[in-house]
């Protein structure tokens, strides 16, 4: 009798286990994807590739790359939030979609990014820089503000698109020199690039890591740079150049949807940190003019608490925050 009740035990126990299984299932259940908010063949895009390579070997299982870009990053946010919240999909936030638009362009963006998204870590950083076509009347920063004065509409300078960190800094040019310079904005820095190289535009404010290899090939000039970096020494940041004020870089977090179980969220904290951390990996991201700065999820909201602050004051200054 006894063998009959514990033979009847070890029966029903898979059966009493697979309701909590199925609700909890081992992660990743299959491919992970990493939404990124730039065109293909763009620095982070190159990044993210490269990231995704390594990733794969953490996670044990393929990671690909999905570009979702336009609207400041706001298209790649909304990609990440549709769908289940399971940790499949992690977005490479831009700050721009993190800081930016949610302060100037708060009617028209839907998401809350201290609600409805988690840091993983941050992941990277580049400057922002500024950029003119060779052959131009003017070479350097204080000839461009000077040939925008006296040529109004004469001069401009195309972006990543509408709400990027480009386009503000753009703004905060026009605010301290009152060049009346015009911000045209791309889908997408290497549009913007393409355009500037055919003549479209005089410059861009782009990333660096967009745009390092137009600049390693002698095809245009930096004339600012949002902070310095290794190998463009020389380039001269504004406040270098006397202003008050310089241009705001790029950085990127990977970020989940808000919900994601904390298991799943540790695992892929894991995975980006051992990635992030790797000499090899960073090795081939630094050519693009991109850092790996790894930070953990807690410093990603400090980070994003502290660049919201400084966006809402210069754009209330500017007059483009309320």
């Amino acid at each position: 009798m006894k063998n009959l009740l514990l033979s009847v035990m070890v029966a029903l126990t898979p059966l009493l286990a697979g309701p909590a299984a199925a609700r909890t299932p081992e992660f990743p259940t299959g491919p992970i994807t990493i939404i990124v908010p730039v065109a293909a063949g763009d620095g982070f895009d190159s990044a993210a590739r490269i990231l995704a390579e390594n990733l794969a070997t953490h996670l044990r299982t393929p990671v690909l790359v999905d570009n979702r870009p336009g609207a400041g990053g706001a298209l790649s946010v909304a990609e990440l939030l549709r769908g289940p919240r399971d940790g499949q999909k992690v977005l490479m936030a831009i700050n721009a979609s993190l800081t930016f638009r949610p302060v100037l362009q708060a009617a028209s963006t839907n998401y809350d990014p201290f609600k409805d998204l988690q840091p993983v870590s941050l992941a990277e950083r580049t400057p922002s820089v500024l950029v003119i076509v060779n052959g131009l009347p003017f070479t350097d920063l204080k000839g461009l503000v000077e040939f925008a004065r006296n040529n109004p509409g004469k001069v401009r300078l195309g972006t990543a698109g509408q709400g990027s960190i480009g386009d503000f800094d753009v703004e905060i040019l026009n605010g301290l020199t009152k060049a009346g310079i015009l911000s045209v904005p791309f889908k997408g820095s290497g549009p913007a690039i393409t355009a500037m190289r055919g003549g479209h535009v005089e410059g861009v404010i782009v990333s660096l890591g967009s745009v390092s290899g137009t600049l390693k090939a002698g095809a245009a000039k930096a004339i600012a740079l949002s902070d310095k970096f290794p190998g463009y020494e020389s380039v001269p940041t504004l406040k270098e150049l006397g202003y008050p004020q310089d241009l705001i870089g790029v950085w990127t977090a990977f970020v989940v949807p808000a919900g994601v179980p904390e298991s799943t969220r540790k695992t892929l904290e894991e995975a980006f940190a051992r990635s992030l951390r790797d000499p090899a990996v960073n090795a081939r991201i630094l050519p693009l003019g991109i850092l790996n700065d790894y930070q953990p999820p807690a410093r990603v909201i400090t980070m994003m608490r502290e660049e919201t602050a400084v966006v809402n004051d210069i754009g209330k200054k500017l007059g483009l925050a309320k």
